[in-house]
C-alpha cells in the first residue's frame, strides 16, 4: 500500500506492465533489468522501472511489499535516488542464496550489497531519513520493526523516493 496525499508520482524507465489504484501498485519489469553498480567497477546497471516523487529533507516512507518470485533476483523494493551513482535500494528479493529475503544496497559510486534474513509472505518496509542518516527497517506486523541497516550517506536535500 502506498499512501500519498497531494504527491505526484512519475516513472523513470517505464515498466513492461503496471497497474495503479488507490491502495496497490503492481509493477512488472522487463527481463534482465537491474539497479546495481558492481563493487569492482566492472559494470553499472540502471534500467529498472522506478515510480517516484521528489522529497525535500527528512522523511519516513513505509510500504508493504509482496513480490512474485519466479527467478533469482526478482524483487520488490523501496528506492532513495539522487543519481546513477548515489542511491539506496531496500528490497524483498529472491536471493542468490536461494530464499526470499531482506536485501539492502547502499551505493555511493559502488554498490555495497547485504543479504539479510529469510522472509515469507507480505512484509512491511520502512526507510527513514534524518539529515544524512538513513535507517532501513522491516516488519511482518507493522508493530515490531527490525533494523536491517543504518548508515550515513551524504545526499542532496532534494532526492527522489519511490518503489520498484
Amino acid at each position: 500500500m502506498v499512501e500519498c496525499k497531494n504527491i505526484k508520482l512519475s516513472w523513470e524507465n517505464q515498466p513492461l506492465e503496471s497497474q495503479i489504484d488507490n491502495k496497490k501498485i503492481t509493477i512488472v519489469a522487463a527481463k534482465e533489468t537491474n539497479l546495481f553498480n558492481s563493487p569492482s567497477g566492472y559494470f553499472k546497471c540502471c534500467d529498472f522501472p522506478f515510480y517516484s516523487t521528489k522529497i525535500v529533507g527528512d522523511f519516513i516512507m513505509t510500504c508493504q511489499i509482496n513480490p512474485t518470485f519466479e527467478k533469482m533476483y526478482d524483487l520488490g523494493c523501496l528506492i532513495v535516488w539522487e543519481n546513477k551513482d548515489k542511491w539506496i535500494k531496500f528490497a524483498y528479493e529472491l536471493t542468490d542464496s536461494g530464499y526470499p529475503g531482506i536485501v539492502s544496497i547502499h551505493t555511493d559510486v559502488y554498490s555495497d550489497d547485504c543479504n539479510g534474513p529469510m522472509m515469507e509472505g507480505p512484509c512491511w518496509f520502512r526507510i527513514s531519513r534524518n539529515h544524512n542518516v538513513f535507517a532501513l527497517h522491516y516488519s511482518k506486523d507493522r508493530e515490531y520493526w527490525n533494523l536491517a541497516r543504518i548508515f550515513r550517506m551524504e545526499m542532496n536535500d532534494c532526492i527522489k523516493v519511490g518503489i520498484s
